[in-house]
């Protein structure tokens, strides 16, 4: 049956898509919903049966719906996480005014002190009467110097009380039962600065890697979208700080159970003090990349922890002096890491899956500008394109086993490189 070569797909005053044709037996002008494309219509003027033209186009706008749907979606997304974040501001500038009050309320405090006792100098050094001079010598603590400890004191019982709750995050994480760390805040305002201070006298069966554990779970209680940076220091030395971004991602990779991952890709995200990177970045081959990882881990828990170093950590719990002290602790590491990555085969292959659209997507934008090239309709390119498509996910639907026995032979291989790599 016949159907018209050429039509026009557009929308009428209510906004409903439309498609405008001629009649394929005598040439009236036509107009159908696009809804009815492909089917069987009679023309008005000749009374003929022929098939409302515009199937493709079809497709083409139901991309475009959800292509629209889509971004509706993403500004919606975008949208709650600015007023998100905009309230995390405010709360933060709350908080930094009543700090700041505080603050403001103990200087004034001092200050009123430091009036007092000069007053009471200058009576005690114009008085004439030796007696009440005398009395005056002894009066209650509270008159004299004693007003200013007692101001000093309230300012030493603020600034506990404001990381009070940085404690406590801390006292939760499995790992502060090894190692000895204070937390704070920086200054006497501002909660967007947290000091990690790594202190001597941890336990003596801490292993190496401890510290970097505890680091990671006390992040993952911390609002890393308020906090800047997290300054790492040592015995009241601050040697490092990584920003709150950076930090999220890893925190989260830990709490997800990647940590190794989480550990291999910390030194590349730490800086020093005056804000140069202290790690390389590595690409490459991922033997090769987790080769130089686990060094530049290595040397990032000695400059911090002080472990090899003389100095100020000598008192420090012994900690293993490599971050694969054994042939057993490497062959476990290597199966952690190889466990970590068959529990995440479902997941990598799902979002190979979900990725699918975009790179069809891809394919069709460049397939379509070839197409007249190789003698090809714009149906015949999607129709070629649902079928890769269709073959495509089938293919990633059958891979888990395979990709499960690749892993699972994989250790004697790593295990062998990172040994020929001295690790």
């Amino acid at each position: 049956m016949q159907s018209a070569t050429r039509y026009e797909v557009s929308k009428n005053l209510l906004g409903a898509y439309v498609v405008k044709y001629p009649c394929p037996h005598c040439g009236e002008k036509l107009s159908s919903a696009l809804k009815e494309a492909g089917t069987q219509d009679n023309c008005p003027n000749c009374y003929r049966l022929f098939v409302v033209p515009g199937a493709e186009a079809v497709a083409q706008v139901a991309a475009m719906r959800r292509a629209a749907a889509e971004r509706k979606e993403q500004v919606k997304a975008e949208l709650r996480q600015e007023k998100q974040q905009r309230k995390n501001q405010r709360e933060k500038e709350r908080a930094r005014a009543r700090e700041e009050a505080a603050a403001h309320r103990a200087a004034e405090l001092w200050r009123a002190e430091e009036a007092r006792q000069a007053r009471t100098d200058r009576e005690e050094s114009t008085s004439e009467e030796e007696g009440e001079a005398k009395r005056r010598s002894i009066r209650p603590l509270w008159l004299s110097g004693g007003a200013v400890a007692l101001a000093t004191i309230l300012l030493v019982v603020y600034l506990n009380l404001r990381g009070s709750e940085l404690r406590s995050k801390l006292d939760q994480c499995e790992s502060s039962g090894v190692v000895n760390a204070r937390v704070s805040y920086s200054g006497l305002i501002g909660t967007e600065v947290v000091i990690f201070d790594l202190r001597d006298g941890g336990s003596a069966g801490a292993r190496r890697i401890d510290p970097v554990h505890l680091l990671m779970q006390f992040s993952g209680k911390l609002d890393l979208y308020a906090v800047d940076r997290i300054l790492l220091a040592r015995n009241g030395t601050k040697r490092f700080y990584i920003a709150g971004s950076d930090m999220r991602r890893l925190a989260q990779s830990y709490a997800g159970g990647g940590r190794i991952w989480a550990f291999n890709n910390l030194p590349a995200r730490v800086r020093r003090m005056d804000g140069t990177q202290a790690f390389d970045e590595w690409t490459g081959g991922w033997l090769g990349v987790l080769q130089k990882q686990a060094e530049d881990l290595n040397r990032f828990i000695t400059d911090w922890t002080g472990y090899g170093s003389a100095g100020t950590y000598s008192a420090a719990p012994t900690y293993s002096s490599s971050y694969f002290d054994s042939d057993a602790t490497l062959r476990s590491r290597v199966r952690e890491t190889l466990q970590d990555m068959e529990d995440n085969v479902p997941d990598t292959l799902e979002s190979m899956e979900d990725s699918l659209p975009a790179v069809m997507a891809d394919m069709e934008a460049q397939m379509m500008k070839d197409a007249a090239k190789y003698g090809l309709s714009p149906s015949e390119v999607r129709a070629q394109l649902r079928e890769i498509e269709a073959g495509a996910r089938e293919q990633i639907r059958g891979m888990e086993d395979d990709v499960r026995d690749q892993i699972r032979g994989m250790e004697d291989e790593v295990i062998e490189s990172l040994k020929d790599s001295g690790m």
